[in-house]
């Protein structure tokens, strides 16, 4: 908990990670999901606001003094999450939309 985790195009991603940015310029992402639920379609994540828009490359996240994330505890429920990202004051409810899930691969 609290690393920050990088992962490319076409890589697996190695844990339940809270989408913060992306260099895309849509500013979207999409993850596959057939290793998890045998989904062949991709699936739309979105970075979280406060972050996406409030920097201008990856190493300014690294650079946060103090962030802070909520979240439920595990379930097995995939298809639901509910959570706070906290940054400078300001908040922003997480949806499942803003994570990827542990063996999904990072499509684009």
């Amino acid at each position: 908990m609290g690393d920050l985790i990088k992962v490319s195009a076409n890589e697996r991603v190695p844990a339940d990670l809270i989408l913060l940015y992306t260099t895309d310029k849509t500013g979207s992402v999409f993850i596959r999901t057939d290793q998890l639920d045998g989904e062949t379609d991709w699936k739309l994540r979105q970075p979280v606001n406060l972050v996406q828009g409030g920097v201008q490359n990856l190493q300014e996240i690294v650079n946060f003094r103090e962030a802070t994330v909520y979240c439920e505890k595990p379930t097995a429920n995939i298809y639901d999450f509910t959570g706070l990202f906290k940054l400078d004051g300001k908040r922003e409810a997480l949806t499942l939309e803003n994570t990827m899930w542990a063996d999904t691969v990072l499509a684009s």
